[in-house]
């Protein structure tokens, strides 16, 4: 009998890749949508409708499920307004919540969740190498990380089921995330450090990170998890990566763009481009995990070739 994974966040960057992992290792897949008539055009995925904002969801579907994978929230990508700032906590946790109200309301199927975290949880360091048990940051993207953890953690005791969390770093993908934005600047030949490009970037291939979940899943781990790939790197470093993937040049390499600047063009977004997490995968790792994509220039050729 094919095992049926319930996704929150399905059409997302790491949903996208989860899903069409998933259906490769045969299983079925029902992505949670905000849309009444949704309709996935992927075959092998159904939808059911939820509206987190609101706390409904068609508690129904799942009866028949097997695994949460629990990746729903707010982009941090957007313009951090102090409203859109509430947006990116209480996304995550009135998601969370609702999924706890359903299984809660229904005789359910489901044996085990998995639930999308953040290195952001750590604080920036040019000199740390960051472990799971690490002291948190207590800035904002910290502090959200912390209660979105606290909350899916205190679900999973509530209901007596099994949770692993993945904290993720910077997600490589042609289909969005950071070579998204930018990709644009690189294609021109603009492309340079930002800041003073020593700023660590804990990167992973979004097939990796679909692979990592399946394997947290399939292993039945708990705990929480560092998904930030083998081979963390600088920004000037992996500055550079990308231009030789786009063959493009790269004659600003000892410019970089100053981070006062970018705090004037982004605002307090710019934190996520001068951020530095330098994070160890050992744990990950010291379970059998093994990466397709576990060298930077090996990832992005992949990606761009």
């Amino acid at each position: 009998m094919k095992k049926t994974a319930l996704i929150t966040g399905g059409s997302g960057l790491v949903g996208t890749h989860l899903t069409d992992w998933l259906i490769e290792q045969g299983q079925q897949v029902i992505h949670l949508s905000t849309r009444k008539n949704y309709q996935p055009t992927r075959d092998g995925v159904r939808s059911a409708y939820w509206d987190p904002e609101n706390g409904h969801m068609d508690a129904a579907i799942l009866k028949e499920v097997d695994v949460i994978y629990h990746l729903a929230g707010a982009s941090v990508s957007e313009r951090w307004t102090p409203a859109y700032k509430q947006a990116i906590l209480q996304s995550r946790l009135s998601s969370t919540q609702t999924l706890w109200d359903a299984l809660n309301s229904v005789e359910h199927s489901v044996k085990q969740l998995l639930s999308a975290s953040a290195v952001g949880i750590y604080p920036t360091s040019e000199q740390i190498l960051y472990r799971e048990d690490a002291e948190p940051a207590h800035d904002f993207l910290g502090s959200v990380t912390q209660h979105w953890e606290r909350k899916v953690q205190d679900m999973a005791s509530d209901l007596s089921l099994p949770v692993c969390l993945l904290r993720i770093g910077i997600v490589l993908s042609k289909q969005g995330g950071a070579l998204k934005e930018m990709e644009p600047v690189f294609k021109w030949g603009l492309g340079m450090p930002l800041g003073n490009g020593r700023q660590w970037m804990s990167w992973i291939h979004a097939d990796d990170l679909a692979r990592q979940f399946h394997f947290c899943a399939e292993k039945k781990l708990q705990g929480i998890f560092n998904a930030g790939g083998p081979e963390p790197v600088t920004n000037a470093d992996f500055s550079r990566a990308l231009a030789s993937a786009l063959k493009r040049p790269y004659p600003f390499s000892w410019m970089g763009v100053p981070g006062g600047a970018l705090k004037l063009m982004l605002g307090e977004k710019a934190t996520l481009a001068l951020m530095s997490q330098n994070i160890s995968d050992g744990k990950i790792k010291s379970h059998g995990f093994t990466y397709l994509h576990p060298e930077l220039s090996g990832a992005l050729d992949n990606i761009y070739r």
